[in-house]
């Protein structure tokens, strides 16, 4: 318990500072606070807060959160360029390339990413255990952190469709823990199928329908988003209304109510799922010059319309399966971004994907 409160003192403090400083300590406690494998420690968890005791004693490392930090420095990265601070964003990109070198020493475990290692050394998602082998967000964040692309960002989707999917969405570890493991912490003591230990996670499953998109498997994403939907006949009595999203639908190894949602409407999925829909599969997206449009649709949804707002002007957009130039009001656009143009003007245009 005294690292944390050594390294992570959470009270208030007398200084202030813009966002860009607090990104910036952001950046540099994540980067710093390293363990011998060079890999950000886990402290008393990451994402999946209830894997917390596995480096309370300061020496577990997550792989995870090593991920996740590599994709944070690079979004850090792009915005110093942007203000013309080139030098700092080499710094920090150098910083990434040196996790990444981690992740991929370290954290490969043959055919996908670990978890972590706990304080005793011991590996959290690996082959070698007899239970959570596999979990499903080192996988999917490797792809939108950049570390596995291509060829390698296939073939590692293409395990966790083999060993993580069900009718349903995708569970967030497997095999379910079935027994309490105090060097992990509270996630191996649910019944198995339960939140963290073996459910299908539906913040962590639209990830996974990011990272489709972000390989261009169009399909892939568009199947998984009407999986976890409410209204998929799998889960035709999971309990939730049909316009609602769930935290979680309990997994197929759970021994009481496979499928049951018991936490709908308090969810960080109902955000994701409105970024992986707008911003991934239409591919809609604000960036600092421009309207930048990016679709990743299936044939199903070849002719989707969407109307932005952004920054003051009304664009209506046709998206199309092609491999045609962009086209805004009549005239065809180099590249993905639209020109800016000015407040309480409309727009028509036309993006196809491939």
């Amino acid at each position: 318990m005294d690292f944390l409160y050594e390294t992570c003192p959470y009270f208030e403090s007398d200084e202030s500072g813009t966002v860009l400083d607090h990104m910036r300590r952001g950046m540099h406690f994540l980067t710093t606070e390293r363990g011998e494998r060079g890999l950000c420690l886990w402290g008393g968890g990451d994402w999946n807060d209830s894997i917390n005791t596995a480096g309370m004693n300061g020496k577990g490392e997550s792989v995870w959160l090593t991920i996740a930090t590599v994709k944070a420095l690079k979004v850090f990265a792009k915005i110093l360029q942007h203000i013309h601070q080139d030098s700092e964003a080499a710094d920090w990109l150098e910083k990434a390339e040196t996790l990444t070198a981690a992740v991929r020493r370290y954290g490969w475990d043959g055919e996908h990413y670990l978890y972590g290692y706990t304080d005793w050394d011991e590996k959290v998602g690996s082959d070698e255990n007899a239970e959570g082998q596999i979990y499903l967000n080192p996988q999917t964040w490797a792809v939108l952190a950049g570390i596995a692309t291509g060829e390698d960002g296939h073939a590692l989707m293409d395990r966790v469709e083999k060993r993580l999917h069900c009718p349903y969405g995708y569970v967030q570890c497997a095999p379910s823990y079935t027994k309490g493991d105090p060097h992990i912490g509270r996630s191996t003591y649910f019944v198995p199928g339960c939140v963290e230990n073996g459910s299908v996670y539906n913040h962590g499953v639209t990830f996974k329908i990011a990272a489709d998109c972000a390989l261009g498997r169009a399909e892939d994403a568009y199947r998984t988003v009407c999986e976890i939907l409410p209204d998929n006949p799998e889960l035709i009595d999971c309990g939730v209304e049909p316009y609602a999203m769930t935290n979680m639908y309990l997994g197929p190894e759970n021994p009481h109510a496979p499928k049951w949602a018991p936490c709908s409407w308090i969810t960080g999925t109902a955000g994701w799922m409105y970024r992986c829909i707008t911003e991934y599969l239409l591919g809609v997206n604000a960036d600092f010059d421009g309207l930048r449009l990016t679709p990743c649709i299936p044939p199903e949804l070849d002719g989707t319309q969407v109307t932005r707002r952004y920054r003051g002007a009304t664009y209506r957009i046709t998206i199309r399966r092609g491999d045609h130039p962009m086209v805004c009001d009549g005239v065809e656009i180099d590249g993905d971004t639209l020109p800016l143009f000015p407040a309480d003007t409309q727009h028509t245009v036309t993006v196809y994907c491939k």
